[in-house]
């Protein structure tokens, strides 16, 4: 059943633009704050002036940037999402709004496991940290949809074959999340390869789309 408090799209309040706002701040904020957790190399003595010492501490510096654009690219690829997901919504509630804070708190926390990750990418706890986390997004993104049509926040209803396949796409980069975890205690290389696997996976999926499914996932 629909809940009792409702924030349309449209109407005298801001409520429902409020939230995209906040929610799409948050996503900036924290894809900036990878860029800190890279931070600039400090050198001693005079080897400020060394191009050799300076290109040292650069090349200190290459972990930290593959974590960075690692980062960026999952925050980008869940903000691309969850602005798709937007797009279909008529309305959000109470309900809705506590759920975003949940998810929107993961999203703020990745700049600190990315920063772990550059600094220790070989060791398996760093990318089970990373891997926790995302599975933790991920896993919110599925709540929200299922929130969503249970409380009819959809601009229409699915059909239950459509929506079964949009719940298995949302949650199959869980799964390599998940796959990755034991996987880093063999190989942590290993275990972030298989982060980027869920894009052919997603690829795999969008070939199995229901008929008729582009109504609602355009």
């Amino acid at each position: 059943m629909p809940s009792p408090t409702r924030y349309p799209r449209q109407g005298e309040n801001l409520d429902f633009g409020r939230v995209v706002f906040f929610t799409d701040a948050v996503f900036a904020i924290a894809m900036t704050l990878l860029v800190v957790e890279v931070g600039v190399p400090e050198a001693a003595g005079d080897a400020t002036d060394d191009p050799g010492a300076l290109l040292d501490l650069l090349q200190d510096k290459v972990p930290l940037v593959m974590a960075f654009f690692i980062g960026c690219f999952v925050i980008g690829s869940y903000w691309v999402a969850h602005h798709r997901f937007v797009s279909r919504l008529a309305a959000v509630d109470r309900g809705f709004l506590s759920l975003t804070v949940v998810y929107l708190a993961f999203v703020a926390l990745l700049p600190f496991p990315t920063g772990v990750l550059g600094e220790f990418g070989s060791n398996p706890v760093s990318v089970v940290a990373f891997a926790a986390n995302m599975i933790a997004v991920s896993a919110m993104e599925a709540v929200l949809f299922r929130h969503a049509r249970r409380r009819r926040l959809l601009r229409e209803e699915w059909p239950e074959d459509v929506y079964r396949w949009a719940m298995l796409a949302s949650l199959s980069p869980l799964a390599m999340f998940a796959l990755s975890v034991p996987v880093a205690f063999v190989s942590a290389q290993l275990a972030v390869v298989l982060w980027f696997l869920a894009i052919p996976l997603g690829r795999l999926l969008d070939r199995r789309r229901p008929a008729g499914s582009d109504r609602y996932l355009a």
